[in-house]
């Protein structure tokens, strides 16, 4: 669940508006969230212009089972060195093999 730091909420709303799940609401100037309906997609985060909510560190959640973090420059499908789309590795559309039809 996101967490909200009371000191630096201004009670501005903008979390509320980008709930999707509407688990935010403010509460005597400051927002509140129902941890029963947050399904933590971060949307508020981003819209707080004060940086007042964040997820605790502890409740972070990875992309990858266990905590792993991928290495830095894998590339498309973790074929290393760039390797993705676009490269131009193959030939493509070229001018092709043969002496075709236009020479």
């Amino acid at each position: 669940m996101v967490k909200v730091d009371k000191s630096i909420c201004k009670g501005c709303g903008a979390c509320v508006n980008v709930c999707p799940a509407g688990a935010i609401q403010v509460v005597d100037g400051t927002a509140v969230v129902d941890g029963s309906k947050c399904v933590e997609c971060g949307r508020c985060i981003g819209a707080c212009p004060y940086g007042a909510i964040s997820f605790p560190a502890s409740e972070s959640k990875s992309a990858f089972p266990g905590g792993y973090t991928p290495p830095l420059g894998g590339g498309a499908f973790g074929r290393g060195r760039g390797g993705g789309f676009g490269r131009g590795r193959g030939r493509g559309m070229g001018r092709g093999r043969g002496r075709g039809f236009f020479r």
